[in-house]
């Protein structure tokens, strides 16, 4: 049996590690139309995100990135109030992602699940990033 580091390849240093949050699905309040307003609808979230590629030596929680803290944060973002725009909650989400230490990038799709009777859903993508500063 080889020592865990002689076992391990070489970390791409030009490729980050990706973390996906697959159909994450939540009923929120959002929408501009008076018929959406106060009534919790689905829609569906997914997340891709860039995370410091530091391999874990201690097979531990605290050295990677933990998607249930993220996930409890964007549950409770997705539970508080109404929000108009699918683009402005999906700001706050990728906000709360890059809250996380070692979220460097993140690509954020939430879908409204039926929205008009010719889609099964109508979806905004955006992608943001940590700045340099932060």
């Amino acid at each position: 049996i080889l020592p865990i580091d002689d076992a391990r390849p070489q970390v791409a240093s030009d490729h980050p590690r990706r973390m996906v949050i697959k159909n994450a699905c939540f009923d929120c309040s959002i929408g501009v139309y008076p018929e959406e307003i106060g009534i919790p609808q689905p829609v569906r979230l997914n997340l891709s995100m860039d995370t410091a590629d530091i391999p874990p030596r201690l097979d531990d929680l605290s050295e990677v990135v933990c998607y249930d803290r993220i996930m409890s944060d964007i549950r409770a973002r997705m539970t508080k109030g109404h929000t108009n725009l699918i683009e402005s909650l999906l700001e706050e989400i990728c906000a709360i992602c890059l809250r996380h230490d070692g979220v460097l990038r993140v690509t954020a799709m939430l879908e409204k699940l039926q929205p008009i009777a010719e889609a099964e859903s109508v979806a905004i993508e955006i992608t943001r990033q940590k700045t340099n500063a932060g």
